[in-house]
């Protein structure tokens, strides 16, 4: 005979899921409907916590719970097609993490650029040569979308 848990060893079978959850799963048709005793309590097999596991998998993965759901239902349907989903969301992860990867790159140039520059602006002006490069340095901040020095675009 099949294991049955309660939703209290439902809920820590499958790693401190908390009771709402489960219950809110289970309304939203993610999770079988579980057995029930005479006295109400529901019993839930194995079926319930593999279903609890793969919707925790892909909502950690970044999907909602409505595509996590639609995913499901694929992979219960036509295979086919959730895979295809999957994919698309694994692409649309790797290309996220692309554009993060360059603002990080960009954003590292720019401190490289402050910690050049803040020893230049306690100096600059000091040698009254307008050809020491200090301010041509500073002008670097300009590629940041900084308006140049002595320019007034408040």
């Amino acid at each position: 005979m099949a294991r049955s848990m309660t939703t209290g060893e439902l809920a820590r079978a499958a790693g401190g899921v908390s009771l709402r959850t489960i219950r809110f799963y289970e309304e939203k048709a993610l999770l079988p409907q579980p057995r029930r005793t005479p006295s109400g309590r529901r019993l839930y097999g194995e079926g319930a916590l593999t279903a609890l596991r793969k919707v925790r998998v892909l909502t950690e993965s970044g999907l909602s719970l409505d595509e996590a759901a639609g995913v499901l239902r694929a992979l219960g349907r036509a295979p086919a097609k959730g895979k295809k989903k999957l994919t698309a969301h694994r692409d649309a992860l790797a290309a996220a993490r692309a554009k993060l990867a360059s603002r990080r790159d960009s954003l590292s140039e720019l401190i490289d650029t402050v910690d050049g520059a803040l020893g230049l602006w306690t100096r600059c002006g000091e040698c009254g040569s307008p050809d020491c490069g200090g301010c041509v340095r500073l002008g670097t901040w300009t590629r940041f979308g900084f308006p140049e020095e002595g320019t007034n675009d408040d």
